[in-house]
């Protein structure tokens, strides 16, 4: 369950950005999860209830958004969302570079 430990190295980034900021209470987060990612939402959102408790997370919202997956083709250029299971491009078979869904970051937190 590595969702445990990302979940983990974000509350001390979390917390080490608050402090700089003179921030003693988090009371609102949102963490972008790209569908490539393999991180779980549920499993997050798990550590993040596990974790939070004690730290300046304590009590906050966390809101996860969805990254859909975007890829290009390399061969034709046709741009198409890729289901995990078949990368392929739809429209001739080639290979593709992936453009959008491997994010996994914090797009903001709001404290006080």
């Amino acid at each position: 369950m590595h969702e445990l430990a990302l979940m983990e190295s974000l509350l001390v980034a979390i917390e080490e950005s608050a402090a700089a900021h003179g921030i003693r209470r988090v009371t609102a987060a949102r963490l972008v999860v790209g569908e490539f990612t393999a991180a779980l939402p549920e499993a997050l959102e798990f550590a993040f209830e596990a974790l939070s408790p004690g730290t300046v997370m304590d009590g906050a919202t966390l809101t996860m958004t969805l990254e859909e997956a975007q890829a290009r083709c390399r061969a034709c250029g046709h741009e198409y969302h890729p289901p995990v299971y078949r990368l392929a491009c739809p429209a001739c078979g080639g290979p593709p570079e992936v453009l959008k869904g491997k994010e996994l970051y914090l797009d903001y937190y709001e404290g006080e």
